[in-house]
């Protein structure tokens, strides 16, 4: 008796561990399996499409974005995809066309391919996950789902790819997995694809889903996805729906709709209209942490503008303003890389240096990607000095390039190794030569283009094979080499010059070999030829009248290489006409008028097709003036010149041109009114 007990004791332990075994299937296994498709497959887009959804937000402006089936009648998408109010459209967007008919008013008939689409009746949301931004909705109907990997086990380096409808067209892209964020274990990949992959797939090389594809980094060039992981939890308690209706007015959802509004305005630079936006999105929900860091961000932009205006203590109080809420964005993540750099970079703008690279370095410890963000506030405040240089506003461009100089030596002492950072930096000193030149002040003028040329020299010797390289030191000797020839030091000026061809030729023969942008190589040409052109004013001086004609023939060929790579190029035609001019003069001084009437026909050509190509481009006016006053058409000349200082009210050499046609009509006042503008401008101009 005791051991039939025995067995019948046994038999319900089995019976029980077989109905847990069965429970754990149905509940976790079979959730996960829900079909026989083998996960690989999903790597064939035109599998992969039939389980992809793309969603359709409309209210107001129609926000689109992608979702994919994790069970048959759940789709997982971003919140913020779906967390305006309004109506969701989800449809698959099936490889097979049809043919849509239609008719016009003669009774003939036009057909059209479309996709064939399946629409998805939504029931609702079944959860989410605020700080994950997911979300699962339950649709009417039965998909195919996707299988769910295991996101802890990728690896860096491991290939990925992005299955979604950016722009509200299917598309695929693969890169890699460059790291795992810390503070969430959100995949960063070094995939940058268009609006509308919000909610996308991103699969492993099985075709299992590792992440959900959240945003862009765009300033760092990569994409954030949360980990599957965190997917397969909020699944497991997906078990009620609430109508969409009602969840669109919780608290944290409003609060999400009001942070998309703000980053739109953000989009459309309607600053003022995104913060209060944001303003709500954090009323409603404090711990917004992106809130935060858009409304940093906005307030920046905002001083930045500002600044500019020159109201700079406004500007002060705006970026004092960005700085509490990347501290605010901070305390609720203190791992988020973005804002960390989002306060440094405010920081840096009202000189506070040493916080500003405490935080630029901890942004970097976080994501290595932020290292680039040091490369690209350098080329924005490079190209702020450019527009600062061409209003003749020279102090403050000074201080935008010494500026990019640091920030190109802060990530130079952490990339010692990256040759791109040398020669960005070799452009700055180049440039910041350029201003102190105009300022008078020779010594520090020479130190930059000295520090231009060594940066290019380390550069060269990192990467040998670096076009950029020989182009950026080839555009620091020709710097150089002009400022030596406008203190007369011709010799000195010559060497450089040469110098500057030699490294253009490098340059132009290594892009030749390589896959380059046709831009680029336009610009080495140009560049090539102008140095040609302040050689041949220094044979000129020297009395080699047959060097200096040479010279501006091979700029002449220098500038129509670069039209033929990059046609719209103003400048090069501008540039070009000048060469002809040149040679124009020189001719009618050596008595060949019908060559010189010819040449300047030519530069005429060239000058107006600048102009027509940008009309606001003084130099194309100012050299047909020249050209034109040349040719005792002095009406037209003033009325170029007019034109040019129109455009550049600090053009010195165009008020100066114009005082010389002036002084030839007997209008003497108005000449010296001309020479003194000019003086004002540039105190050496004429000598």
């Amino acid at each position: 008796m005791k051991r039939l007990g025995m067995v019948f004791a046994w038999f319900i332990i089995g019976l029980w561990c077989v109905l847990i075994a069965v429970w754990t299937f149905y509940n976790y296994a079979y959730q996960e399996k829900p079909t026989q498709v083998k996960s690989i497959e999903f790597l064939n887009p035109d599998t992969a499409r039939e389980s992809l959804v793309r969603i359709e937000n409309a209210a107001g402006t129609t926000w689109y974005g992608t979702g994919f089936f994790v069970t048959p009648d759940k789709i997982a998408t971003n919140i913020h995809v779906i967390a305006q109010p309004g109506p969701i459209v989800v449809n698959t967007i099936h490889k097979e066309k049809d043919v849509i008919w239609t008719g016009n008013e003669n009774g003939d008939m036009s057909g059209k391919h479309k996709n064939k689409e399946t629409n998805w009746v939504v029931e609702g949301v079944s959860a989410f996950d605020i700080k994950n931004d997911l979300a699962i909705l339950k649709v009417n109907g039965k998909g195919t789902p996707f299988i769910l990997g295991n996101s802890k086990r990728i690896k860096k380096n491991e290939p990925v790819t992005i299955i979604g409808f950016p722009f509200k067209k299917f598309r695929v892209k693969k890169g890699k997995v460059y790291s795992v964020r810390k503070s969430d274990k959100w995949l960063r990949s070094d995939m940058v694809i268009g609006g509308g992959s919000s909610g996308s797939p991103v699969l492993n090389e099985k075709g299992q889903v590792i992440g959900v594809h959240s945003y862009i980094q765009l300033d760092c060039s990569y994409s954030l996805a949360s980990p599957s992981n965190v997917l397969k939890i909020l699944l497991k308690r997906s078990d009620k729906t609430e109508h969409i209706d009602e969840w669109h007015k919780r608290d944290e959802i409003r609060s999400y709709a009001h942070y998309i509004n703000g980053q739109n305005s953000y989009n459309e630079k309607d600053f003022y209209k995104s913060i209060k936006e944001l303003d709500i999105a954090i009323q409603l929900d404090p711990a917004s942490l992106y809130a935060y860091i858009k409304r940093g961000q906005t307030k920046s932009r905002l001083a930045a503008a500002d600044e500019k205006m020159g109201n700079s203590e406004i500007a002060r109080i705006l970026y004092v303003a960005a700085i509490k809420d990347y501290t605010e964005a901070i305390k609720y993540n203190p791992e988020n890389a973005a804002a960390y750099s989002g306060r440094a970079n405010a920081e840096f703008e009202i000189g506070n240096r040493i916080d500003a690279i405490k935080d630029y370095n901890r942004a970097i410890d976080i994501n290595t990607k932020h290292e680039v963000f040091y490369h690209i506030q350098g080329i924005n405040k490079i190209e702020q000095g450019d527009a600062e240089f061409k209003q003749g506003n020279f102090e403050i461009a000074q201080h935008l390039y010494e500026d990019a100089i640091d920030y190109y030596g802060f990530a130079i002492k952490r990339s010692p190794k990256a040759a791109f950072l040398y020669i960005k930096r070799a452009n700055s000193e180049s440039k910041l030569g350029n201003t102190k030149a105009d300022q008078g002040n020779t010594v520090d003028a020479k130190q930059h283009y000295e520090q231009a040329i060594e940066d290019c020299i380390h550069a060269i010797k990192l990467k040998p094979q670096s076009a950029s390289a020989y182009n950026a030191r080839a555009l620091a000797n020709y710097f150089f080499g002009k400022f030596e020839a406008e203190k007369q030091n011709l010799t000195e000026a010559k060497l450089l010059l040469q110098a500057a061809i030699e490294d253009w030729s490098l340059g132009i023969a290594l892009q030749t070999e390589d896959t380059f942008k046709e831009t680029e190589l336009a610009n080495a040409y140009k560049n090539q030829g102008n140095t040609k052109i302040q050689l041949g004013k220094i044979a000129t001086k020297r009395k080699e009248g047959g060097n200096a004609i040479a010279l501006y023939a091979d700029a002449i060929d220098d500038y129509t290489q670069a039209i033929q790579l990059n046609p719209k190029d103003t400048h090069a035609y501008s540039k070009r006409g000048w060469g002809y001019y040149l040679i124009g003069k020189y001719q009618a001084q050596n008595g060949n008028i019908e060559e010189s009437l010819e040449q300047y026909e030519f530069a005429i050509f060239d000058c107006e097709k600048s102009s027509q190509l940008d009309p606001n481009n003084a130099y194309a006016f100012y050299n047909r003036g020249v050209t034109k006053a040349a040719m005792s058409d002095t009406e037209d000349a003033i009325n170029d010149f007019n034109r040019a200082i129109q455009i550049n009210p600090r053009y010195a050499q165009a008020y100066y041109e114009r005082g010389i046609v002036r002084e030839t009509l007997g209008q003497k006042e108005k000449a010296k009114a001309d020479f003194d503008k000019a003086n004002e401008f540039d105190p050496n101009i004429g000598n």
